[in-house]
């Protein structure tokens, strides 16, 4: 490591960008602006989960369960946003029945009520006292390492990735991917995983696993999840009484089932374990 001070530094580095995405979606809440800001939110709490690795501070796990909150509140909207790009692309763009426009309309209002609990999430984010928090954990960090060599430190770092890397491909081999709240906890562990390896790879040049691999299994938890959402939603608006009424809406279904199924059974079975590389 060329850097001693490479957690501190990079918890300040982190810091600045995800306050950055606070600022910048309180101004305007896009799908583009809530997309980096929840990305923001979970590359701060993987450098978060390495800085507990040299130290149990508890001024870290305050800002974790923060960090968790606000995504959670975010999730909403996220999915409204999934639904309304699946729907642009899924959708027969002729099609102007009156059932398409109240499928529309039904999706609207979701939309709106999410995009309201995202503004009150943001509202209520008080970036000083976070900030402050921020400078107790980095101040905390920083004085440990002043105090471990760097040998002392990598090995540290190495042993919390190796111990990632085998509670990854033990939930790999164990997973149920139809399960909506398995596959998505599964897609934020193997996120947090990625981003805590591209903090060491860019500190120390190298890398201790395949992080083409990771990539690979969050495109297709992804498309999963994306495909449970919208699924779901779909059935939400035929338990309305309005199953039989719109022929393509049958079609646009089993359409997108059908590709869950195909993500389950194919591409998720495919899907390899990590090898830590020394």
């Amino acid at each position: 490591m060329k850097n001693k001070n490479l957690l501190s530094e990079t918890l300040e580095k982190y810091w600045k960008n995800y306050a950055n995405f606070v600022h910048s979606s309180r101004e305007k809440i896009s799908s583009k602006n809530i997309h980096k800001f929840r990305i923001a939110t979970l590359k701060l709490e993987a450098v978060l989960g390495l800085v507990n690795t040299l130290k149990d501070i508890k001024h870290a796990n305050r800002i974790t369960d923060l960090l968790n909150k606000i995504r959670k509140n975010l999730g909403p909207l996220r999915d409204s946003q999934v639904e309304s790009s699946l729907l642009d692309d899924i959708m027969d763009k002729k099609s102007k029945d009156k059932d398409s426009k109240s499928l529309i309309k039904f999706f609207n209002q979701d939309k709106q009520h999410a995009k309201k609990k995202a503004q009150k999430a943001l509202e209520n984010i008080q970036l000083k006292q976070e900030k402050s928090i921020v400078d107790e954990v980095s101040k905390a960090i920083l004085e440990v390492e002043v105090a471990k060599n760097k040998k002392q430190i990598k090995n540290e770092l190495d042993q919390k990735m190796k111990s990632s890397v085998l509670k990854y491909n033990f939930i790999l081999s164990k997973i149920d991917p139809a399960q909506v709240k398995d596959i998505h906890n599964f897609r934020i562990f193997a996120k947090k995983l990625r981003y805590r390896a591209e903090c060491l790879q860019s500190l120390e040049k190298k890398s201790r696993f395949s992080l083409k691999t990771l990539k690979k299994v969050q495109s297709v938890a992804g498309q999963i999840q994306d495909d449970t959402v919208l699924l779901k939603k779909l059935n939400q608006f035929r338990s309305l009484g309005k199953k039989n009424e719109h022929i393509h809406l049958e079609k646009t279904y089993n359409k997108i089932g059908n590709h869950r199924d195909k993500l389950i059974k194919k591409d998720f079975s495919q899907l390899q374990s990590l090898k830590w590389l020394n």
